[in-house]
């Protein structure tokens, strides 16, 4: 199962009956229900990173050659008491998550992705807590 499909099967699991089935067209999903955050020229990825909050989609492009502006999607879950930051979704089978490679949890390391960070934002209709 790829990112994208991993993100549509979870959220539909939750009740999402609306997700898109790829990457991108989470990323306009997000946008069009207005909690999208882009990361750009007025919100850096650094400041992006420290505004995440659990249950928020992140979303980066080029990580691979796929045409479109956003190429790969995960959960961001949160920070840990030693100040590591994990995310779930699906990933390669060259990068190991904490029990094995393909969908599981992963240390957030953006740099990791070979892309870069495109976006970010919470689900629709949740409440901030």
């Amino acid at each position: 199962m790829d990112c994208s499909g991993t993100m549509q099967f979870l959220l539909k699991s939750i009740g999402y009956s609306d997700i898109p089935r790829t990457s991108y067209a989470q990323f306009d999903w997000l946008k069009d229900k207005g909690t999208l955050r882009k990361v750009g020229f007025f919100r850096s990825p650094e400041r992006a990173i420290r505004d995440f909050r659990p249950g928020d989609l992140i979303f980066w492009g080029g990580t691979y050659n796929s045409g479109h502006k956003v190429s790969h999607v995960m959960v961001y879950l949160g920070q840990g008491r030693n100040g590591t930051r994990y995310v779930f979704g699906a990933r390669g089978t060259k990068v190991k998550g904490l029990n094995g490679n393909g969908v599981d949890i992963f240390e957030f390391k953006p740099e990791s992705t070979g892309g870069r960070l495109v976006g970010y934002g919470p689900l629709p209709g949740l409440k901030k807590g």
